[in-house]
C-alpha cells in the first residue's frame, strides 16, 4: 500500500531514513556521519518537512502486507539549479529488506503522477554518485544532467543529476 505521509508515520519514516542511510551509505560517506544519525533528530526533520508539505510538496510512504513501512518519497518543486525542471525527487528511501521488490519503483511512480496532477511534466534528482540508485533512476528513464560537488561530514562527495523530461512515462 501506498500513501501520502501523516504525522503517524514520523517516527516510522525517520527509522527507515536513518536504517537506509547507514546500509547504503556505509561505504560512501563519512562513518562519522553515519554514527551520528539520530531517530530523535530525523523525527524533528521530518516533522519539519511534513508541516511544511504543501499542494505541490507530499511525502507518501510504502507499506508491506502487514502493515510495516518500507519506506517512503518525497517530492516537490525543483531546487536544482541551473536545471530549467519544474518538479524535483527530494528523497526515496527503502530498508534494505525491501529493495529490488518494486516498492521503489511504485513510490516513484506514485510521486510522478502526483506531481503530473499539478501541472509538473518534469523532474530532476541528485543522487550519490556511488550510491547503486543510479543504475535504477536509468532503468526508469531518467537521463544523466550533470554533476555536483557535496560535503557530507568531512568528505566531498559527487551527485549525479539525473532528470526526466516526462513524467507522462512513469504513469
Amino acid at each position: 500500500m501506498i500513501r501520502e505521509a501523516l504525522k503517524t508515520d514520523i517516527s516510522s519514516i525517520a527509522k527507515v531514513h536513518v536504517d537506509s542511510w547507514r546500509s547504503t551509505y556505509g561505504s560512501i560517506v563519512d562513518q562519522d556521519v553515519l554514527q551520528q544519525l539520530s531517530y530523535d533528530e530525523k523525527e524533528k526533520q521530518w516533522q519539519q518537512i511534513l508541516d511544511q508539505d504543501s499542494k505541490l510538496n507530499r511525502t507518501f510512504v510504502a507499506f508491506d502486507d502487514t502493515g510495516d513501512m518500507a519506506g517512503f518519497l518525497s517530492v516537490g518543486s525543483n531546487r536544482l539549479e541551473p536545471y530549467a525542471y519544474e518538479g524535483e525527487l527530494y528523497a526515496v528511501y527503502l530498508l534494505s529488506d525491501y529493495q529490488g521488490q518494486g516498492y521503489g519503483r511504485r513510490l516513484l511512480k506514485k510521486g510522478a503522477e502526483h506531481l503530473y496532477e499539478h501541472g509538473i511534466d518534469n523532474m530532476t534528482v541528485a543522487v550519490l554518485s556511488e550510491n547503486p540508485a543510479v543504475g535504477f533512476y536509468q532503468r526508469m528513464g531518467a537521463q544523466p544532467l550533470g554533476y555536483q560537488t557535496i560535503r557530507i561530514g568531512r568528505l566531498d562527495v559527487q551527485e549525479t543529476i539525473l532528470g526526466w523530461s516526462s513524467l507522462y512515462a512513469l504513469n
